[in-house]
């Protein structure tokens, strides 16, 4: 019988004495009965958590038939190598999964830590986290496996240096609007100074391509006046230090040319839904008025949680820091419409004790989102991120992320972002009439949106216009009724136009009016009525011809025809007419009938002066 094991290594490496090390690897030999399997794990600066074949890391074919072989598992993945390294500058934290096949007897061997700057290393029971051997600086790692377990979790650490040497860009903040061809007085702290030089590079696509401002400047120089050349992009990132270990960078931000451009807000709601259908509505957003501070006149206030078992969710507060409790349920950041690249939102989730917790939004256009938690295991907690999109999402937390005051980070990204948020476009038919429905988050100077619908594959044409509210910081709903439509697939979109005449297109929708499947004479309503009154129809699609001839007409109590409503061939569908009796007709009962081919039906009225 063969038998597959699973040992998942946890580690975090800092020399004792602090050292600038570009990258840092401990070997592991994995021994079967005198058949031995060396692997590597460890930290680069250049390392990714897939395969990373410039560091040497190869994706192994399938395991070969009763042959033991051992190897690193990609984690969440069906890739696996021998060689597994993360980003880190010296040192760091990660998780490897480490595997084997057709073996036994399995011994796990290691040199001297110190020889690699690790300091202990620890092998711990991946059900409840309990310790069964921890080796340290001078030791050597021999542990021999248990036949009980088939995976291992193994943690690695060292102390971390009292200081570490960092910078801060100061001058810069992101989201910000600086004009072409001026200069720029960069300054930036470094706390620590270490072997090598500060250089200054710029990246104007978001991190896609870089060049250099400045190199090799001094580490007692903290300034450098930036004669910023003639571009435009909103997808500038600034880079200060010794890339890609001890640096700082600030982005995106916006060099712009000709005049100011004018800047607008951005609101993003969103709520959580507990199993109880509970709700917490949320807002994240962008304004140009923002601070890193409670911004009040933005909505932002103070938040408190209500007591534990009770659901509840709000932001974190960051310059509330040390103090745990200050929490609101809107996050404005600095920003704005122009604003290109991430941006984090960070809240915390108190879930009731169903522990459904189910994340909904509707995200405009050009706006997208993934979220970040940690995972609980039995020997800790790692992070998951997992991409959402944009549009209209919902996606339950995983019950595992759900512990007291778990935060959870919100990475939106926004792609040219314009100024008038449409958040939901939805359509849908009711008879023969389709019902459009949509909602702004914000708006500015909207003028209004045009209705427009095609039929298959003909152009857009206009049949109404809705007004728009202006500018406004919140939602709006609105809404356009299409009247008298016969079956079919029929498309629609609106165009959101400006007081200065500029305008966009939402996306198409598309809806679809069925057939009816029988006759139907509808009641009159108002009835009684005075002077008029609307009476509907159905006729469906039955027979080898979608036209009919149709007849509905007006009689007295005699049976005298008092008036000829429909006298025509009409399409299946769902029909509305109205009859005014201010022609001279007495108080009384009348009936109407409708009459198509073999089918007749007749309902009676009240005219009520």
């Amino acid at each position: 019988m063969k038998r597959v094991a699973l040992l998942i290594l946890i580690f975090s490496i800092f020399p004792l004495l602090f050292s600038f090390a570009q990258n840092s690897k401990y070997t592991l030999n994995i021994n079967s009965n005198g058949i031995e399997k060396s692997l590597t794990l460890g930290y680069d600066p250049f390392a990714t958590d897939e395969i990373d074949t410039a560091l040497g890391e190869i994706n192994l074919p399938a395991y070969v038939l009763n042959q033991f072989d051992a190897r690193f598992r990609l984690f969440d993945t069906t890739l696996s190598t021998y060689r597994d390294f993360r980003f880190g500058c010296g040192g760091g934290f990660s998780i490897h999964v480490l595997e084997w096949k057709y073996g036994n007897n399995i011994i796990i061997t290691g040199g001297k830590l110190v020889d690699d700057n690790f300091y202990s290393l620890s092998i711990l029971n991946p059900k409840n986290g309990d310790y069964l051997a921890t080796y340290e600086w001078e030791d050597s790692v021999y542990f021999n496996i248990p036949n009980e377990f088939d995976k291992l979790v193994i943690y690695a650490a060292t102390n971390i240096p009292l200081s570490y040497p960092s910078y801060k860009i100061n001058s810069i903040k992101q989201g910000e609007l600086i004009p072409a061809g001026s200069s720029k007085l960069l300054t930036w702290t470094l706390n620590l100074g270490f072997p090598g030089y500060t250089d200054i590079t710029l990246s104007t696509d978001n991190g896609e391509s870089w060049s250099y401002i400045a190199q090799d400047l001094p580490h007692s120089q903290a300034s450098f006046d930036w004669s910023i050349s003639n571009i435009n992009s909103n997808q500038c990132i600034i880079r200060v230090g010794d890339y890609p270990c001890i640096y700082d960078e600030i982005g995106t931000f916006y060099v712009y040319q000709g005049n100011l451009p004018q800047l607008y807000p951005i609101f993003i709601p969103f709520s959580l839904r507990n199993g109880n259908n509970e709700i917490i509505n949320l807002t994240a957003g962008l304004h140009p008025l923002a601070t890193s501070g409670l911004d009040t006149a933005l909505g932002e206030t103070v938040h408190n949680f209500e007591p534990i078992g009770i659901f509840d969710a709000a932001f974190r507060y960051m310059n509330s820091y040390p103090d745990p409790d200050q929490y609101s349920r809107k996050d404005i950041q600095f920003g704005h419409h122009l604003v290109y690249g991430s941006r984090w939102f960070y809240f915390h989730v108190q879930p009731s004790p169903d522990s459904i917790v189910i994340f909904e939004a509707s995200l405009p256009p050009n706006i997208y989102i993934e979220i970040e938690y940690l995972k609980q295991l039995p020997y800790g907690s790692i992070p998951e991120r997992k991409y959402l999109g944009s549009g209209n999402i919902s996606y339950q937390l995983p019950k595992s992320s759900l512990f007291l005051y778990n935060a959870f980070n919100l990475d939106f990204f926004f792609d040219n972002v314009l100024p008038v948020e449409l958040l939901s476009f939805k359509g849908s038919a009711i008879g023969n009439e389709v019902h459009l429905e949509w909602t702004t988050a914000t708006e500015t100077n909207n003028h209004g949106f045009e209705v427009q619908k095609r039929i298959s594959y003909s152009n857009f044409t206009t049949i109404g216009f809705v007004k728009g509210a202006g500018t406004k910081n919140n939602l709006t709903n609105y809404s356009f009724t299409d009247k008298n439509d016969v079956p079919g697939e029929y498309f629609y979109r609106l165009k959101q136009i400006d007081y200065d005449g500029s305008y966009k297109y939402s996306n198409t929708i598309e809806v679809e009016i069925n057939y009816p499947n029988k006759f139907d004479l509808v009641q009159n309503y108002p009835n009684p009525f005075n002077p008029s009154t609307k009476i509907t129809y159905t006729i469906p699609a039955v027979g080898t011809s979608l036209m009919k001839f149709v007849q509905l007409k007006v009689y007295d109590v005699l049976g005298n025809e008092i008036a000829t409503l429909i006298d025509e061939y009409k399409p299946a569908g769902k029909y509305e007419i109205a009859f005014s009796a201010s022609n001279g007709l007495a108080s009384g009962v009348y009936y109407y009938q409708l009459k198509v081919g073999e089918f007749i039906q007749t309902r009676k009225m009240i005219f009520l002066k």
